[in-house]
């Protein structure tokens, strides 16, 4: 079975003692596909997957904050080129 996460970290920054237990959530949940929205680059929930991002986060963001990030073992190394060309993919919250 293929377990897909999508969890909203809203916005923890990196070396914080907040992404610290969102990484032991990772470990605690393992997925085969991470989909997290408003991320940063840097928080990765397997160092030996491969990432995909949305473009910078609309609000005033610091370098690394995105929409949404991906993750999975097995994502192609040019993920972006096999989207069309001038594609832009976001996440937005609904209400």
């Amino acid at each position: 079975m293929l377990k897909i996460t999508n969890w909203n970290i809203e916005r923890a920054r990196p070396g914080s003692a907040r992404s610290q237990r969102i990484a032991q959530k990772f470990v605690e949940n393992p997925a085969d596909l991470w989909i997290l929205t408003e991320t940063h680059r840097d928080i990765c929930p397997d160092n030996s997957f491969s990432s995909a991002f949305s473009g910078p986060h609309e609000s005033p963001a610091e370098d690394g904050e995105h929409m949404c990030g991906i993750w999975a073992p097995y994502l192609p190394t040019h993920f972006t080129e096999l989207l069309p060309a001038g594609y832009r993919p976001m996440c937005r919250r609904t209400v």
